[in-house]
């Protein structure tokens, strides 16, 4: 009888301690680790309950967090492929200094599918340019657009992949130049102030460690205010618009004697950028 208890006894320990070992374990993307029993795991998050700790709170992590998961038969699940620890990304447009400005990107991811990611471009045109009626052009402003990236659910990470970006436009910048009259040449001064949006469709990868690059096309509608300081130009439709941030290729409406000017307008650029 009493060996019979002492095998009991044994048995009992060998199968807590063998349950002990075969818990879920969860590692996250900055390389900390932990024993849990997951419990559910959804498109978004995973929950779970600490390990040793049945009947303890229940907790929730976001799977963009997580690098994998060990169970206890021996399967892996991993999580966020190619995205290391990367949780945010600083930009730089390349094409952008052809153009007379210099734009920065930052990108965070917000959602288990969507990152947000504004632009900044700080325009500063070129000096000593004549073209028509326009001699010594100069320009200075900024720019901004704010997107929501939305990638599709089998992209394992926000900085691998194919996107689709709606955007938000802004730009607002001054140019100063000699513009040529009939009774001769003038110094005028312009202030534009434009208000858009487009949809960008994109593709982004993480070429080698931590640099990444990212290629875009979009088009969509730019609307824009003029105001001069020159009284003898109020035929803002010959003022040549120079575009900071997008292209226009096409006029949906403009007049002559007013100040307002719409127009359907292109994206397209790469950025280099790091991602950390």
């Amino acid at each position: 009888m009493k060996k019979a208890l002492q095998f009991i006894f044994l048995t009992m320990l060998l199968l807590s301690a063998f349950n002990a070992f075969s818990q879920d374990t969860i590692v996250k993307v900055d390389g900390e680790k932990f024993q849990a029993k997951v419990l559910k795991i959804t498109e978004s998050k995973v929950e779970y309950q600490r390990f040793g700790f049945a009947d303890g709170p229940l907790y929730i992590i976001s799977k963009v967090d997580i690098s994998e998961i060990k169970y206890k038969n021996g399967m892996v699940d991993k999580f966020n492929l190619n995205f290391g620890n990367y949780k945010r990304a600083i930009k730089m447009e390349m094409l952008s200094p052809l153009c007379g400005d210099f734009v920065f990107a930052y990108e965070q991811p917000i959602l288990a599918h969507a990152s947000a990611e504004i632009k900044l471009g700080i325009i500063k045109g070129a000096n000593n340019i004549s073209a028509g009626n326009f001699n010594n052009y100069s320009a200075q402003g900024i720019f901004v657009k704010a997107g929501l990236k939305l990638v599709p659910p089998e992209n394992k990470n926000h900085f691998s992949g194919f996107y689709l970006k709606p955007e938000f436009i802004y730009s607002n910048y001054a140019s100063k130049f000699e513009y040529q009259y009939n009774f001769g040449n003038q110094n005028t001064a312009f202030n534009y102030s434009t208000f858009g949006g487009d949809l960008v469709f994109g593709y982004q990868a993480i070429v080698s460690n931590h640099l990444l690059i990212d290629t875009y096309f979009g088009w969509g509608f730019a609307f824009t205010n003029i105001s001069t300081n020159n009284p003898n130009q109020n035929n803002y439709a010959s003022v040549d618009i120079t575009n900071y941030g997008f292209s226009r290729f096409s006029d949906l409406g403009n007049n002559n004697t007013l100040n307002k000017y719409s127009s359907g307008i292109v994206t397209f650029g790469v950025l280099f950028g790091y991602a950390f």
